[in-house]
């Protein structure tokens, strides 16, 4: 391109009014808009029309080439291609140039999308926008249409929305300047707003779902494999209580399963409707859900009576709740409580474990005279067979 027009891209220009009066644009452009063109394109249009037949002319040979590399670098280049200029930023520029060049422009643009999607399915926003132009274009298909085409995936879905809305804000910023809009603009236009729409409808009904089954999780009593697995749990602490003194039945009690049950599924939920929630925030379903939690198990925890290895665990399943929904003062005052009880925590520990290895000395201690006394039985056997042995012997040589 010329030097002239790399220049004209380096300036943030004006708008300021000029005699009316321009042959390239449509009678539907306001007069600032014809004022402003005319004023920054003036002895540069015939550099400006190059620059963009030279980009048609590559996504042309993209396309032919049925290169998906080449198509997404001529599809990043149409930012370049619509840069700063006249005072406005984006495609709005190439609106300066006459209805004719802008309808090309967005032709090429939505068959580099079609071309993309079709090479790359996993490229959310190329298959969006050739979903919505194809959809523009084709009176049988409709908002359904553009949305079948993606999996019903918060990413997905997420990437749709973001997709949309950038149409609609490129197409506002266009009225707000007095440009003119297209037939088909103002039809994608249309299109875009039901796609959000049915997006929108999606997304609360996906967190309506997850919400629900994060309360059911919640709330859930224990499976009867729950229940078998504590009652093997319990027994394992019954056999070494009898056998060292010492209860573990508590670390892993049925109250501690169905809390970890509980609490990990809970949050799975609602990561799941976090990830729906387009317009997140500390208001949002989840995250007060999540503070709602955290509420509850620190109550829990709070409660003396319960026993300290519960109470640790539920102090710590409330601050990942806390935390996760940026609850930060609060997650501070539970982890206060929560260390308030490690000393004691931590010494009921210690006395386990000295009980343990006072046990384990106690038992190899008892192993060791069971092995010589085994030994010592062997030895006496051994004995008693010799001396038969040799008492047949002597009979024998004596003739009895």
């Amino acid at each position: 391109m010329g030097s002239k027009f790399r220049f004209i891209l380096m300036i943030t220009f004006s708008t300021a009014m000029l005699a009316p009066g321009t042959a390239l644009l449509a009678a539907t452009s306001s007069v600032k808009f014809r004022q402003s063109c005319e004023q920054q394109l003036s002895g540069f249009e015939a550099d400006t029309r190059a620059m963009v037949a030279d980009w048609q002319k590559r996504a042309d040979a993209a396309l032919a080439s049925r290169d998906a590399a080449k198509v997404g670098r001529v599809l990043e280049e149409a930012g370049s291609l619509t840069a700063n200029v006249a005072g406005y930023s984006g495609s709005i520029f190439l609106k300066c140039l006459g209805e004719s060049t802008y309808r090309s422009y967005l032709e090429t643009r939505h068959r580099l999308y079609q071309f993309e999607a079709r090479s790359d399915p996993g490229n959310i926003r190329s298959v969006i926008q050739a979903a919505l132009f194809d959809a523009v274009n084709n009176p049988a298909k409709d908002a359904n249409s553009v949305l079948s085409s993606i999996p019903v995936e918060a990413r997905s879905y997420r990437t749709a929305m973001d997709t949309c809305e950038g149409n609609l804000r490129s197409i506002e910023y266009h009225r707000e300047n007095g440009a003119f809009i297209l037939t088909d603009e103002e039809a994608l236009e249309n299109m875009v707003k039901k796609v959000i729409a049915q997006v929108v409808a999606e997304a609360k009904q996906q967190v309506r779902t997850a919400l629900a089954n994060e309360d059911t999780e919640f709330n859930r009593a224990a499976t009867q494999q729950e229940k078998e697995a504590a009652a093997n749990v319990a027994g394992a602490g019954q056999l070494a209580k009898a056998m060292a003194g010492v209860d573990i039945s508590n670390e892993m009690s049925p109250q501690l399963i169905t809390l970890n049950r509980q609490a990990s599924a809970s949050r799975e939920w609602l990561r799941k409707a976090s990830a729906w929630e387009f317009k997140s925030g500390n208001s949002s379903q989840s995250f007060v859900r999540a503070e709602k939690r955290g509420d509850t198990l620190l109550a829990r925890a709070n409660d003396k009576s319960r026993d300290l290895i519960l109470r640790d665990k539920l102090y710590d399943h409330a601050q990942k709740y806390y935390k996760w929904c940026n609850r930060d003062d609060k997650a501070a005052r539970a982890e206060n409580a929560h260390n308030a009880i490690l000393p004691a925590l931590e010494a009921r520990q210690e006395q386990q474990r000295e009980r343990l290895e006072q046990t384990q000395a106690e038992m190899k201690q008892k192993s060791k005279g069971m092995k010589e006394a085994i030994d010592s039985m062997k030895k006496t056997e051994a004995e008693k067979k010799q001396f038969k042995k040799e008492a047949d012997e002597l009979e024998e040589e004596l003739g009895f």
